[in-house]
C-alpha cells in the first residue's frame, strides 16, 4: 500500500482495527476478510420500511410520531442536500483528514436537527429479543458518525438516539402479519475515543507487515486468526507427512 495514497476507512473497518488489528491490515492489503456473517435480510426490509416511513415525514415537514411519543421536542428531520450521501453505504457522511491523508466515513439511517442548528444520529435496529440490547458496538457506532460530523463542522447533540422495532411475540399466531414494538432509547455521545483510534489505524494500515498473530484481537487473542493459524500447522503437517 502506497505510504503517499489516499487511505478510505470505513466506520466497519474502525471497528475490524478495535476488534483484530491483524485482521483488519489483512484485509486492506490482501482483501483477506474474515468469513461474512449470516446475512440479516429481514433487518434489512425493517430498515427500509422504516427509512420511507420517516422519509414521509420528511416531505411533510412532520416528526415521526415515534419521536414525538419519546418527548423530542424543537427539532427536524435533518434534509440538507448532503443526506441522500450521508445515507449510501458506499458514500455515506465522510471526513478527510489532510494531515494523515486519510478519509474516515460511515452510512447513517437518519438524521435529527433541532432549532440549534445541532445535529442528532438515529439508527434504527429491529430485534425479536425479549430485552433490548445496546451493545458496545452500537454506542461505538454513534460515537463515530458523530466524530464524523463535528469534524465537518457541525454543531453536534450530546445524545444519540435508536429507533427500536422489537417483534411483538404475544401475538395470537402470525397471520401473515408481523407487529412490532416501537422504543426510541437515547445514548450519550463519546466522542473523545474515535479521533486516536483513527490515527492508530491509519498508522497501522501504512505499515509494511502486519502485528503477529497471538498479539491481536482483544486480550492478544482473535477467533479467526487463531483458526487460520490452526489450518495453516495442519496443511503443513499433512505435507510433510
Amino acid at each position: 500500500m502506497s505510504k503517499i495514497s489516499t487511505l478510505k476507512i470505513s466506520r466497519s473497518g474502525l471497528k475490524l482495527f478495535l476488534d483484530c488489528p491483524r485482521c483488519f491490515w489483512l484485509d486492506l492489503h490482501h482483501k483477506i476478510k474474515r468469513p461474512p456473517g449470516y446475512p440479516y435480510t429481514l433487518s434489512a426490509a425493517v430498515d427500509y420500511m422504516v427509512k420511507r416511513e420517516f422519509d414521509g415525514h420528511r416531505q411533510k415537514g412532520e416528526l415521526p410520531p415515534v419521536l414525538i411519543d419519546a418527548g423530542i421536542k424543537d427539532a427536524k428531520l435533518y434534509n440538507g442536500d448532503d443526506f441522500t450521501d450521508w445515507r449510501n453505504n458506499f458514500k455515506g457522511v465522510s471526513y478527510f483528514d489532510e494531515g494523515l491523508n486519510a478519509i474516515l466515513y460511515g452510512a447513517v439511517d437518519d438524521v435529527l436537527e433541532f432549532s440549534d442548528g445541532s445535529l442528532a444520529v438515529i439508527d434504527y435496529k429491529s430485534s425479536g429479543s425479549k430485552e433490548i440490547t445496546i451493545y458496545d458496538d452500537y454506542q461505538r457506532q454513534m460515537d463515530v458518525y458523530n466524530w464524523i460530523l463535528k469534524q465537518k463542522g457541525y454543531e453536534t447533540y450530546p445524545e444519540a438516539f435508536f429507533v427500536f422495532y422489537q417483534v411483538q411475540k404475544d401475538e395470537n399466531g402470525f397471520n401473515n402479519v408481523m407487529k412490532f414494538r416501537e422504543e426510541v432509547r437515547p445514548v450519550k455521545v463519546n466522542m473523545d475515543w474515535v479521533g486516536p483510534a483513527f490515527e492508530s489505524a491509519v498508522e497501522l494500515a501504512r505499515q509494511d507487515s502486519p502485528p503477529s498473530s497471538g498479539t491481536a484481537g482483544k486480550n492478544g487473542h482473535c477467533d479467526h486468526c487463531h483458526y487460520v493459524s490452526m489450518v495453516r500447522q495442519r496443511v503443513q503437517e499433512d505435507l510433510n507427512v
